[in-house]
C-alpha cells in the first residue's frame, strides 16, 4: 500500500514546539476515557474550530522534533482519527510513540524540516515511492525517512492485530491461495 502510494492531505494543525506530549491533544485528565466520540470532541475543543473544520477530510497534523513525547497513550491518536486525521508528519518522533502508533495502523511520516516548512491549510502531497513530501503552497519538496518493510506491512494491514490475522490466514490457506500482506 505504501510503496507507490500517493496521498494528498490538508494540514489541519501544526504543533508549534519540540517534544510535544501527545496527551495534550485531549488533556491528561481525560486519559482514561475510551469512547472515541468523546475523545474526538475533546480534541476538537482543545485544538480549535479551524482544526475541527479542516480535519473533516483527509487531513494530517504536523509536528516538530521528538513528537509524541511522554506516554504514548492511544487515546490521543484515536481522538485525532475520530476527527478525520489520517496521519501525523513530524520532523521526528519519540521511539515509543512511533512503535505504538505504527502498531495501531496510524500513518506516521518522519520528515526533517516539515515543522518549519508548513502552515495550517497547506496541501501536502506524500509520495511513498519517492519518500518525498511536496508542500503545495511553496512547491517545496522534502525527503522523508522511508518505512521499513515491516512498517509498510503494518500500514497496509491497518495495524498489528490485522497484520497478525492476515498472516495467520495466509499460513492456514491451502497451497496456491496465499495472498500477500
Amino acid at each position: 500500500m505504501l510503496e507507490g502510494m500517493f496521498v494528498r492531505a490538508v494540514v489541519a494543525h501544526v504543533f508549534d514546539r519540540d517534544n510535544f506530549d501527545i496527551d495534550e491533544v485531549i488533556g491528561v485528565q481525560n486519559i482514561r476515557l475510551q469512547d472515541p466520540v468523546a475523545l474526538g470532541v475533546l480534541a476538537a475543543q482543545r485544538l480549535g474550530q479551524e482544526f475541527a473544520t479542516l480535519a473533516r477530510e483527509a487531513a494530517v497534523v504536523v509536528g516538530r522534533r521528538n513528537f509524541g513525547y511522554g506516554h504514548p497513550h492511544v487515546q490521543s491518536t484515536t481522538a485525532l482519527r475520530q476527527n478525520g486525521v489520517v496521519g501525523i508528519i513530524a520532523d521526528s518522533f519519540t521511539p515509543a510513540f512511533w512503535r505504538g502508533s505504527m502498531s495501531a495502523g496510524f500513518m506516521l511520516v518522519a520528515c526533517p524540516g516539515i515543522g518549519d516548512a508548513t502552515r495550517v491549510k497547506d496541501t501536502l502531497e506524500i509520495d511513498w515511492a519517492a519518500s518525498q513530501v511536496r508542500i503545495g503552497r511553496s512547491s517545496k519538496t522534502l525527503t522523508f525517512h522511508p518505512h521499513t518493510d515491516f512498517e509498510q506491512r503494518l500500514q497496509r494491514a491497518g495495524g498489528i492485530v490485522a497484520l497478525l490475522a492476515d498472516e495467520q490466514n495466509r499460513m492456514s490457506a491451502p497451497a496456491g491461495q496465499h495472498h500477500n500482506v
